[in-house]
């Protein structure tokens, strides 16, 4: 059933008798000349505000006689009135040779009237722009010499409310091109349209419905009958450019950019006031570069939308291009900061020497970047809470502006550390990192004569610190290189292409791996019974012996080192904790070849994490869930697993290089019973 709105239909009926009257009253073109310019001023006056109030006119006395001074318009009025009349000037005076006068004008005037779409609810009232004549029901009846008895002035109110018209004139200009003249429009903005196709499709209007003359003049329809005393004035009925597509993509655009901004600065004030993860900084990090991407392009399109209609983008001159400088400067050095933070930590990270001129690019980075976006915050709030106050609207691209602002100049004082603070204390967290994992004396010994080396060939504790960061990740390399070295070219007994998958089961020949979803089954049955946190190092300390707690170091400075690659590598802030994989570890730590097998299920685990779109901060039990795996397919074919067996060992050896050897098909096999793991110990710590 189609939704009836008289309203709609009456303000339609309104909008053409309106325009007919303009059609039968209006001239085409006026030709103004040099001496006449007055009157085309006055004439652009009258035509946007109508006659000036009594508060505003002036009188002057020639001859015993009184004269209005109709220039004199409110200030506001006045600056509108002398941008178009200057941009009619510019772009269409021509030569006109008479016995006065070389120059002058060719200048026309046609209305657009507009009011709310059908779509929109028929109780809201249309929002009206700055400066433009309305017509309301009233208006029109008292014109129209009849009446409607109201039974009150509230319901009186209510009818005006929902009859709403709004009188938006378009002045013509013949603009001449070698030798050829062509019609170009001008708003009431001052934004110059070169043919009328360009205004119906780029004005700047709010949503609603728009009644134009045909083709962008007043004729007469050809569908109706032509005489020389009647004639129906030919309309276009169209939606304004706001109503399509690209609008409404902007728009959302705008809205999100927002909402994305304010999470990113609540997310980047949280980490202040209580430890977050990996996740949680990464979605502020990219919380930071969406909306600082969206503002820059958004701020450029529009500049770019402002000089193709001929409008000033100098900010001394304009506003609205002010605050577009601001948004697109802000941020642009929003990101390069951002950016700045991440490159700075990263060669902190590997021990490069950072000289002075890169950490005062970077300071005077931050605190450009502190500067511009105080200055956005308070031009665009300014600037919004006037539109509002005049016209009761606010723009969303201001609203994403402010929040892009607001984003980037919070972030910058929440997390403002200038480069030596931010190289020292990135530093500081390795070294602490490694340090932590040294356990036998003779490591100790070797990291602190080290530091005593690197103390003493420098002059400054960033230099010094490099040098030791250089240190730890070359002795990380050789080995990781070692690691690499150790494990077998090809596999024994094992021909390429026979690894197979028969009944949900990763066979290989001799052994049959344990169903994935078994191994869940088996995990889930004792993940209370065997509490993860009791692994720690303290309470098994006291049993290790010096191979098993050289071993253990071994791979926790192993892990220490992929760990802090991965995470670079992602761009995600260096946070994580060596001992959420102490399980794993201590398990390991009895293995002749522990690191190159961790090294191994490393690998494994972050393709398994990555091509399940998990966040890094399930490595850690992706790690257990490899090894768990290894563990209880030895166990199921052997009905044992004991890490000194030499048969245990040479099969475990076996898996692990198979399982990484085809690693695409073990990661297909293992993703859905690890999404079940871990949406499984998720609920079980929520409960």
């Amino acid at each position: 059933m189609a939704i009836t709105d008289p309203e709609w239909n009456e303000m339609l009926n309104i909008a053409k008798l309106q325009q007919q009257e303009y059609y039968e009253l209006l001239p085409e073109w006026t030709r103004y000349t040099e001496n006449e310019y007055k009157y085309l001023k006055q004439n652009i006056a009258f035509a946007i505000f109508g006659p000036p109030s009594e508060k505003t006119v002036d009188t002057y006395k020639t001859n015993d006689l009184y004269y209005f001074n109709i220039f004199d318009y409110l200030p506001s009025s006045k600056k509108i009135t002398d941008i178009i009349y200057d941009k009619i000037l510019k772009f269409g005076e021509v030569d006109i040779k008479t016995e006065t006068c070389t120059k002058g004008v060719y200048y026309g005037l046609i209305y657009n009237i507009t009011f709310r779409t059908k779509e929109s609810s028929i109780t809201k009232k249309f929002t009206k722009k700055k400066n433009k004549s309305s017509i309301t029901k009233k208006s029109t009846e008292k014109k129209n010499k009849s009446s409607i008895t109201k039974k009150s002035t509230e319901k009186e109110n209510e009818e005006e409310n929902k009859i709403n018209i709004n009188l938006n004139p378009i002045f013509k200009i013949k603009f001449s091109k070698c030798k050829e003249q062509q019609t170009w429009y001008i708003d009431i903005e001052g934004r110059v349209y070169k043919s009328w196709i360009q205004y119906k499709e780029e004005n700047t209007l709010p949503p609603c419905i728009m009644v134009l003359p045909k083709d962008g003049f007043y004729q007469p329809d050809e569908n109706f009958e032509i005489t020389e005393e009647c004639s129906t004035v030919w309309l276009e009925i169209l939606d304004s450019p706001a109503c399509n597509t690209l609008h409404t993509f902007l728009n959302i655009g705008d809205t999100a950019s927002s909402v994305i901004g304010i999470v990113g600065l609540g997310l980047g004030a949280a980490s202040m006031l209580t430890p977050v993860g990996p996740v949680v900084l990464g979605v502020a990090a990219a919380s930071g570069a969406a909306t600082g991407l969206w503002t820059v392009g958004r701020s450029t399109q529009r500049l770019i939308d402002l000089s193709s209609h001929e409008q000033t983008i100098n900010p001394l001159y304009n506003r609205s291009a002010l605050g577009s400088w601001l948004a697109l400067t802000g941020g642009t050095i929003g990101l390069a900061s951002s950016s700045g933070s991440v490159i700075l930590t990263k060669l902190a990270a590997n021990g490069s020497n950072i000289g002075n001129i890169t950490r005062v690019a970077y300071n005077t980075l931050l605190l450009s970047n502190i500067g511009i976006n105080g200055c956005g915050i308070a031009y665009q709030a300014y600037c919004m809470y006037e539109k509002y106050q005049k016209e009761g609207t606010v723009d969303l691209a201001d609203v994403a502006f402010l929040s892009a602002h607001i984003l980037f100049f919070g972030n910058s004082v929440i997390n403002m550390q200038f480069a030596g603070d931010l190289i020292e204390s990135t530093q500081g967290r390795i070294l602490d990192d490694y340090r932590a994992t040294l356990r036998s004396r003779n490591l100790r010994k070797q990291f602190n004569r080290t530091k005593r080396a690197a103390a003493a060939s420098n002059s400054d504790r960033i230099s010094e610190n490099a040098e030791v960061i250089r240190y730890v990740n070359r002795k990380m390399e050789l080995r990781l290189k070692n690691n690499f070295g150790n494990i077998p070219k090809k596999l024994d007994n094992i021909q390429e292409n026979t690894v197979s998958f028969k009944n949900g089961e990763m066979v290989i020949p001799g052994i049959s791996l344990l169903k994935p979803m078994q191994l869940v089954d088996i995990l889930l049955k004792h993940y209370n019974e065997y509490p993860r946190e009791n692994n720690n190092e303290g309470n098994n300390e006291m049993v290790l012996n010096n191979g098993t707690e050289d071993m253990l170091n071994q791979l926790k400075e192993l892990l220490l080192h992929l760990l802090r690659n991965v995470f670079s590598n992602n761009e995600t802030e260096y946070t994580f904790d060596v001992n959420e994989f102490n399980e794993t570890l201590y398990d390991m730590r009895y293995l002749r070849n522990a690191t190159s097998v961790l090294l191994l299920i490393f690998h494994i685990s972050h393709n398994l994490i990555t091509e399940s779109s998990y966040p890094l901060n399930y490595l850690h039990d992706a790690v257990h869930f490899i090894w768990c795996y290894m563990k209880e397919s030895l166990r199921s074919h052997l009905n044992r697993f004991s890490t000194t067996d030499e048969e245990t060992l040479t099969l475990l050896n076996t898996i692990i290089t198979a399982l990484f050897e085809y690693m695409e098909n073990t990661v297909r096999n293992l993703s859905p019973a690890f999404a079940k793991y871990i949406k499984e110990i998720l609920r079980m710590n929520l409960s």
